[in-house]
């Protein structure tokens, strides 16, 4: 990024706008310029002449260029918004870090600017890349820390194989509009799709046993909530099984309803 003398505007572009106004002007005047140029070569002259403004109306707002990307980015990056949250009451651990994951990939692949923040945070060591790079780290540790707690995959270290299947998708989806991947278009809806029904499938297999031993009947009401979603879904019975921890015998009850009673 650069930062140097601003031109005023031509008087023929200025007009009065309120503060939200101007906010929001400058936000998409960012948008815009990332998108044609990415964060590397974002100017502030150019930043103020696509949203109309004057340079004082800028330093009012920012203290330069560097601390308004910093503060841009936190509406872009899934893991600095409002999106991940955990819904403890209705959703088991499991389906919480499902839930997630799906999220963020819908919200990466729809979310030019922070294609473009992963690919600058990859291309260039400065002080900008490295804080937005570990402030999205260190937002996203509660998260993890919860389901560290919940959650086991038998010898697999959780951070390491969570930080794997989120890189994956990080370099997937950008990727996506260069070539395929293994043959797979990921560019396209089908691909997009695969991707989704894998990456869930290999969430229940890693990560779809909770703690403990014995199962309480909440746990138990979970798993067979859970079964019964992966079954409708088509997922295969191996891993309805492994994930839910459900006997064949439970599966089978479930799977067939009817049967059961009339027993």
């Amino acid at each position: 990024m650069e930062e140097d003398k601003i031109k005023s505007p031509q008087a023929s572009q200025r007009y009065r706008r309120t503060r939200a106004t101007l906010e929001q002007d400058i936000i998409t005047a960012a948008e815009q310029l990332i998108g044609e140029k990415g964060f590397s070569r974002l100017k502030l002259t150019e930043l103020c002449e696509r949203a109309k403004i004057e340079s004082p109306v800028f330093y009012n707002r920012y203290e330069d260029i560097d601390d308004f990307v910093e503060k841009f980015v936190r509406n872009y990056d899934y893991w600095l918004s409002d999106n991940v949250t955990l819904d403890t009451k209705n959703l088991s651990p499991v389906e919480n870090m499902n839930h997630i994951i799906q999220t963020l990939i819908d919200s990466l692949a729809a979310n030019p600017v922070m294609q473009k923040l992963i690919a600058w945070e990859l291309n260039e060591n400065t002080y900008v890349t490295r804080r937005t790079a570990q402030n999205r780290d260190n937002n996203s540790q509660e998260v993890i820390h919860y389901f560290e707690n919940q959650l086991k995959a038998n010898d697999i270290n959780f951070n390491v194989g969570c930080a794997i299947l989120i890189g994956g998708v990080y370099y997937l989806i950008m990727h996506k509009d260069l070539a395929t991947f293994n043959n797979i278009d990921f560019s396209t809806d089908e691909g997009m799709q695969m991707l989704k029904e894998t990456v869930s499938k290999m969430i229940y297999k890693l990560f779809g046993t909770t703690r403990g031993r014995a199962a309480s009947t909440t746990e138990k009401l979970t798993s067979q909530r859970i079964a019964r979603n992966l079954l409708q879904s088509g997922v295969d019975r191996d891993t309805i099984l492994k994930a839910t921890g459900l006997s064949e015998d439970e599966l089978n009850v479930l799977n067939n309803p009817e049967e059961a009673t009339a027993e």
